[in-house]
């Protein structure tokens, strides 16, 4: 475990660096644009990014979905910084308004597992939803169409 914003972006900065084919990403627009420049590095270096946003932010990189900003509340995304990377290492972190940053990193191959997938069936979903017309989205439940409809604003 790890305190600090500067600490904990230094040390996702270092596993960006590190990835030898692919990285899993979750950023808040504050942490895209302090690890910007080390993940368009990694994907002129030919990485594969797997980018969720949380927030408005843009990347020309790589796989990139926008979280809906419900869902994201829901889900207590909107202070996480999330990556992973291929050769099994995740760092999981996260900030409130009254806590500094605090984040884990793990070696575990189930727990980083879970991360890379977390990322890469919300990139899924979003892919989906742009396919969805409203004929699909009438027949979702309020709460889950709703969600989607954020997307939208």
């Amino acid at each position: 475990s790890i305190r600090g914003r500067q600490a904990a972006l230094t040390y996702a900065a270092q596993l960006v660096g590190q990835a030898d084919s692919a990285i899993f990403l979750v950023l808040t627009d504050e942490d895209l644009e302090a690890l910007r420049n080390d993940i368009v590095v990694a994907c002129d270096r030919g990485l594969e990014a797997n980018v969720l946003l949380t927030g408005q932010g843009k990347l020309a990189c790589g796989r990139v979905a926008h979280h809906p900003p419900l869902e994201s509340e829901l889900q207590g995304l909107t202070g996480m910084l999330l990556v992973a990377i291929e050769n099994g290492e995740v760092l999981i972190a996260s900030t409130s308004l009254q806590q500094e940053m605090r984040a884990t990193i793990t070696r575990n191959p189930d727990l980083v597992l879970i991360a890379r997938q977390f990322v890469w069936m919300e990139l899924f979903t979003q892919r989906i939803y742009t396919r969805l017309g409203p004929d699909l989205l009438a027949k979702l439940d309020d709460e889950d169409r709703q969600i989607f409809e954020s997307l939208a604003t």
